[in-house]
């Protein structure tokens, strides 16, 4: 591996952990803040999810 592919890995990880860090805190925030028992909330954690997984595969094909 040369320093070139060392730095795009890093990047990378990097990119992947904020990413990661803010979705989560995103969603722990909202579960305490926004504890609504309706359908709103279902749709919410379900857009969430779609969010959170593409990400996840946008990061992976990087």
């Amino acid at each position: 591996m040369d320093q070139k592919e060392k730095n795009s890995l890093e990047e990378g990880k990097t990119v992947d952990l904020w990413g990661k860090v803010i979705l989560s805190a995103l969603g722990i925030i909202t579960f305490i803040f926004i504890n609504i028992e309706s359908e709103a909330m279902k749709w919410f954690w379900i857009i969430f999810i779609i969010a959170a997984l593409g990400f996840q595969s946008f990061v992976d094909l990087k």
